[in-house]
């Protein structure tokens, strides 16, 4: 492989771990988001269930 190869396969390798490295993140706040949502929902199901 000639170097201008190993340069191209580094910055590829870089690319596609900063696009999974934000979509992590993206997922993650989605997944709190519903989840936070989800444990409101429960909380006044509870509280009405209560009252």
């Amino acid at each position: 492989m000639a170097a201008e190869d190993v340069l191209y396969v580094c910055l590829f390798i870089a690319v596609v771990f900063r696009a999974a490295t934000v979509l992590d993140e993206i997922g993650e706040k989605l997944m709190n988001k519903v989840f936070g949502c989800f444990l409101t929902l429960l909380l006044l199901a509870v509280v009405a269930g209560v009252l």
